[in-house]
């Protein structure tokens, strides 16, 4: 039988590796059929740099972008420490998005807004879902096909093994010890294991060139905008971690956290923070 004539049935076993690495290109492909699509359609007819921003850094960045663009326009006012807050008579920004976040801005009133709290509080809800729609839908990392390498890599060498012991196959070189068998199978495993790393990882970006494009857009939207200004709304960018058993905790899980400051945190009518222009 082709079973076990002096182990030809290795043969077999590699080529069903190779037909599995063929089936997870071919699957691969496919699934990237509707991303190129996005991608064809968006270089096509652009995209807003906060959109942009939300395809190449996620949401925190996007949010980030939108508030340099508001201050720097001067429909937004940001405190030393970071609070947002809109200034009034201020025209309405044509990008439905950056309208949307001012809109939420308006809504926090004299308290101000964090870049952080768009992320979850409530007054933002209508930012969250203008952005979510106009964000081209699309997958942002490779997928699994590594892993899945991985694994019929393992099949193939403890197959090879298995099947070697339960037909008795003579091993093709002198001395037939059944442990070259498991050599053998250990060796196949290793060798297509390093062929398996071929695959990009799981979180590596699967489209970098559209990557590039959107940070390219995002950078040139941001070109004009004064460090000043980016300075100070990172300090409203990152969550503080309350301490436990303090009010914050709660203020922060409810996205009400108190913006103390110093009385920095002001309304339109503030002179301590960065406004429009240069």
């Amino acid at each position: 039988m082709w079973l076990t004539d002096e182990g030809r049935f290795v043969i077999w076993w590699l080529l069903g590796h190779v037909g599995v690495n063929v089936l997870l290109g071919c699957w691969s492909l496919m699934r990237g059929w509707p991303d190129r699509a996005v991608i064809r359609r968006v270089m096509r007819e652009g995209i807003g740099p906060v959109e942009a921003a939300r395809l190449a850094t996620y949401q925190l960045n996007a949010t980030g972008t939108a508030a340099y663009l508001l201050v720097d326009a001067g429909a937004a006012r940001v405190s030393p420490y970071g609070v947002l807050t809109a200034v009034p008579g201020a025209p309405e920004p044509a990008d439905p998005v950056l309208g949307a976040y001012l809109g939420g801005i308006r809504r926090r009133g004299s308290a101000g807004a964090l870049v952080y709290e768009a992320s979850d509080h409530a007054d933002f809800e209508p930012y969250r879902s203008v952005l979510a729609e106009r964000v081209p839908k699309m997958r942002w990392f490779m997928d699994s096909c590594r892993t899945v390498a991985f694994y019929a890599a393992a099949v193939v060498g403890f197959g090879i093994t298995i099947q070697a012991g339960k037909t008795q196959a003579p091993f093709p070189a002198p001395g037939n010890d059944a442990m070259l068998w498991v050599c053998t199978g250990v060796l196949v495993w290793g060798v297509l294991w390093l062929c398996g790393r071929a695959w990009p990882d799981e979180y590596t970006l699967r489209w970098p060139d559209f990557n590039q494009y959107c940070l390219a857009r995002v950078d040139a939207a941001l070109a004009g905008v004064p460090q000043r200004i980016r300075s100070a709304v990172d300090r409203g960018a990152i969550r503080p971690r309350p301490t436990p058993g303090s009010k914050g905790a709660a203020g922060a899980a409810g996205g009400a956290w108190s913006h103390s400051g110093g009385g920095d945190a002001c309304g339109g009518g503030c002179g301590g923070g960065c406004g429009g222009g240069g």
